[in-house]
């Protein structure tokens, strides 16, 4: 008798690491602390596996984690503190911490903003909103972390309304010591927008990009950065140098808060403005690919014991979140693919590609092994032999050390004793998973077949800390070519980790 298993993806966990997401089907593989790159996401995204892309963190501005995604990568929630969202959250987070231990949370999104579909609140208010949600969360759950600061773009004039708003918090909580405690990291933005009111008395939209903050008072406050794309700056809202100075800057202000000692996590930002359309402001695929390249370059690369986190060798970001995942290129830039065609973007390629200098991130020994699970049979065709038929055969290897750096192998598949391919692949960063497929022609149907998959390094790429995970097996009836759907659904076999 036949028995069809249709597989589904395990990955073992290593040993001092916080417990797996409840709302996960998966188990931890790798320490997401050595990994700063995450990505944003807008729903819906069952389509898309996150584990190619290398990612330690993602976001969806919800706080309800999607099964699909492997647990080794965080999940950020957000709690936005506008008008009408703060009391609804007030009154659910108990519920959630409970159903949520040890999880991250964004106290607030964009609450400097001038437009009224995201927080748009003054400092005070951001404040007093933050302390009632952090008492409650520490009071709750002392593992939770709490992001605090998530401001469109650290520029003065936002910076400013942080030090306001630190201020009040401090005044709330008693002082700066146990102002400072409820918070794990701060959390901003980091986008490059023009800073202009963006609508006139009677309400009409007079400007474009982050507008100013509420509560702005121009004879008080620092001055706003404009960019004028009508006068060729388009390039300003990708400028690596702008991007590079206003990090420095937001580092100096951690320390002058007495808080170099934490984390600083970019939670959103990217290249925003589409393109393709109609709007009067396009920065090409290629362009906004560059940015982030470079963006990456910096974060990784610059260390300073003055400023920086010292637990990350001095850098001055510890985590990112790209923006995003899947915005419609007529929307917003910067996507990694197009939600209609499916297809990778120009970004998208660049973002899986992207590998650090060996000076930023050196080579970190690699643990890589075989998916349990991963090995898959597929009827394809009919051989041009008679009686024979032809399949396809995938299997999947990951990395249980999580780094910044994408990890070289070779994955060789054998039919017996008879080697179908050898195949070198990148697995990618941050304990993410690669997909290998292989052709394995000419199969004579009901005689019992012998896969086996490996997976070694390639040079350069040091040393395996572990080998007795590097090999799969499968033990299978190759079933004639399927001519129907229901005898299509007989072609997937569960493999045995021998």
């Amino acid at each position: 008798m036949l028995i069809a298993v249709v597989t589904l993806t395990t990955i073992p966990a290593l040993a001092n690491q916080q417990a797996p997401d409840q709302n996960s089907p998966f188990v931890l593989t790798a320490a997401p602390a050595t990994c700063h790159f995450g990505i944003a996401v807008v729903a819906p995204f069952a389509s898309y596996d996150l584990s190619t892309l290398g990612v330690g963190n993602y976001l969806d501005w919800s706080r309800i984690r999607n099964a699909s995604v492997p647990a080794n990568i965080d999940y950020f929630r957000v709690l936005q503190v506008n008008n009408y969202s703060f009391p609804r959250f007030k009154t659910q987070l108990p519920g959630l911490l409970s159903n949520n231990p040890g999880a991250i949370w964004i106290i607030g999104n964009e609450p400097d903003s001038e437009v009224t579909y995201q927080d748009h609140i003054s400092a005070e208010t951001y404040a007093q909103r933050y302390f009632e949600l952090a008492t409650i969360i520490r009071q709750n759950d002392p593992n939770a972390k709490i992001g605090f600061g998530p401001i469109i773009q650290p520029t003065p004039i936002r910076v400013y309304y942080l030090t306001l708003a630190m201020n009040k918090l401090a005044e709330l909580a008693g002082g700066a010591t146990k102002a400072h405690a409820l918070i794990d990291f701060y959390s901003i933005h980091a986008f490059i927008l023009n800073e202009a009111r963006l609508y006139g008395p009677d309400g009409k939209s007079i400007s474009w990009g982050a507008g100013v903050p509420v509560g702005y008072n121009p004879a008080t406050w620092p001055a706003p950065e404009l960019i004028h794309p009508e006068s060729g700056e388009t390039y300003m809202t990708y400028d690596i140098n702008i991007f590079k100075a206003r990090l420095i800057a937001f580092r100096h202000w951690m320390k002058d808060q007495g808080e170099q000692d934490k984390p600083l996590w970019i939670t959103e930002f990217g290249s925003l403005f589409p393109s393709e359309g109609n709007l009067y402001l396009l920065v090409s695929e290629n362009d906004s690919a560059n940015f982030m390249a470079q963006t990456y370059d910096f974060m990784l690369g610059t260390k300073d014991p003055q400023i920086g986190y010292a637990a990350d060798d001095y850098r001055l970001v510890q985590k990112w979140t790209w923006v995003s995942l899947n915005d419609p290129p007529t929307l917003f830039g910067g996507s990694l693919y197009n939600p209609v065609t499916q297809s990778l973007t120009t970004v998208g390629e660049r973002f899986i590609k992207y590998d650090p200098s060996l000076t930023a991130v050196p080579v970190t020994d690699p643990d890589v092994y075989v998916i349990p699970d991963s090995l898959e049979l597929t009827p394809i065709s009919a051989s041009a032999q008679a009686g024979r038929v032809n399949y396809n055969v995938t299997v999947k290897v990951s990395n249980n050390i999580s780094s910044d750096r994408q990890t070289g192998g070779q994955v060789d598949l054998y039919e017996g004793t008879t080697l179908i391919g050898s195949i070198h692949v990148m697995i990618p960063r941050c304990g993410g998973a690669q997909q290998v497929s292989y052709s394995a022609e000419n199969l004579v149907p009901f005689v019992m077949h012998n896969f086996k998959a490996n997976v070694s390094l390639l040079p350069g790429n040091g040393t395996d800390l572990d080998l007795s995970n590097n090999e799969l097996t499968l033990n299978s009836f190759a079933l004639p070519f399927p001519t129907s759907n229901s005898e299509k659904a007989y072609g997937i076999f569960r493999g045995s980790k021998r």
